[in-house]
């Protein structure tokens, strides 16, 4: 037991130096160092805490964002078949294509739609390419429109910008009460680390 607090001990020591370190630079030196270090294979500043670094570059409210950042909220888009395995209702998806099919299709659709949600592992192949597109979409408005009144799946981001041009990107998950607990840095932006929006319904503001 007396390992894991020593390395604790190191890595807090090694942060606190690396930090005072960068603090001796004046603002803007702070962030052309940063950027250079962000490209290095020995990143210096890399340990030091994301909130730290974020102050250090001139990140205002890192802990509670606000002025100076934008926000994201997002849901992933799901297949029919995705959502219809977390979802015991799935079958009365057919009900979002009411009035946008024929009567007769929407007959069919409802007794296929009956057994599909009735399986351990739905298919919904008999779906057309528009059906299905229009479902999914729909199903991420309203899982969308969950998270925005339960404050789920919000991300804030900030940015500065080094003499040199480069941008420093943070990337923070904004909790419910609108606190930055995980907060990721430009190293982390580097890294691949930043939360892919590519298969996402998104809204900013």
């Amino acid at each position: 037991m007396e390992i894991p607090r020593q390395t604790e001990t190191v890595t807090a020591r090694t942060s606190a130096l690396a930090l005072a370190k960068l603090l001796t630079l004046d603002l803007n030196g702070r962030r052309e160092a940063v950027a250079k270090d962000v490209r290095s294979r020995s990143p210096l500043y890399r340990c030091i805490p994301a909130h730290d670094l974020a102050e250090a570059l001139g990140i205002q409210e890192a802990d509670r964002p606000g002025a100076g950042w934008s926000f994201t909220r997002y849901a992933p888009l799901l297949t029919v078949e995705e959502f219809a395995r977390h979802h015991s209702t799935a079958s009365e998806v057919v009900y979002m294509l009411e009035g946008l099919v024929k009567p007769e299709r929407f007959e069919k659709l409802q007794l296929l739609c009956a057994r599909a949600g009735s399986v351990e592992q739905p298919s919904f192949s008999f779906l057309t390419r528009g059906e299905r597109k229009y479902i999914e979409k729909a199903v991420a408005e309203q899982q969308l429109e969950a998270n925005e009144s339960n404050g789920m799946n919000c991300l804030g981001h900030c940015s500065v910008t080094s003499p040199g041009g480069i941008k420093l990107e943070f990337e923070g998950i904004i909790e419910d009460d609108g606190r930055c607990v995980t907060l990721r840095t430009p190293y982390d932006k580097r890294a691949k680390r930043f939360v892919d929006l590519s298969g996402c319904l998104t809204s900013y503001w």
